[in-house]
């Protein structure tokens, strides 16, 4: 069965795709968790850098150490800017974390598409937008990435406290919470702060 429009959300690249899916209205409602794609022109420079640092580190490890991470130290070490207590994130939930940055397909190629491009015409957007960054997001830093005036006007910004760049790593309540709330239009009118 097709389906003309939905409740969208998405984390990071996802939150772009969400953002977009908006402006194309396709969504009902837009949920955008740390998005990607809110700096000026293209991805600052530490967010490229950082991207290629992490997936390198994974394959390195994901092929001497395909076990790893275990210690709290090398989770902490791979992790830092994933969560925001990356000591404590899940062996497993780690692991996995560890080796789906090794081994998925397409990266490169993403990655080099969404460097060049930011999010723009967000003012097409005509159905609640909920945005929403974790307190220790280290990988998209306020000043660089999280322009708001590509936004529509009813955005609302909510912060998830004590989270990381992928809050489900920390709170995994808090975003689904997050979610039951932003996709309920009544709710979603109120969360957080609007950008305008």
């Amino acid at each position: 069965m097709a389906l003309d429009s939905a409740h969208i959300a998405g984390n990071s690249l996802g939150g772009w795709v969400a953002l977009e899916l908006g402006r194309l209205h396709r969504a009902r409602t837009v949920t955008a968790v740390s998005p990607a794609g809110l700096w000026r022109r293209s991805a600052p420079v530490y967010i490229r850098v950082a991207m290629r640092q992490a997936r390198i580190s994974s394959r390195v490890v994901h092929r001497l150490a395909p076990n790893a991470p275990r210690t709290r130290l090398v989770k902490a070490l791979f992790l830092v800017q994933a969560s925001g207590h990356p000591t404590k994130v899940p062996y497993d939930v780690a692991l996995a974390a560890v080796r789906d940055m090794a081994i998925t397909p397409g990266f490169r190629e993403t990655l080099r598409g969404l460097e060049q491009r930011s999010f723009r015409d967000g003012a097409a957007i005509d159905v609640p937008v909920t945005v929403a960054f974790g307190t220790r997001d280290r990988v998209l830093l306020p000043p660089l990435a999280r322009r708001r005036d590509e936004l529509p006007t009813q955005s609302r910004w909510v912060k998830l406290a004590g989270c990381g760049h992928i809050p489900m790593f920390d709170d995994p309540a808090a975003v689904a919470t997050l979610l039951l709330e932003s996709s309920e239009p009544a709710t979603a009118a109120i969360l957080g702060e609007a950008t305008g």
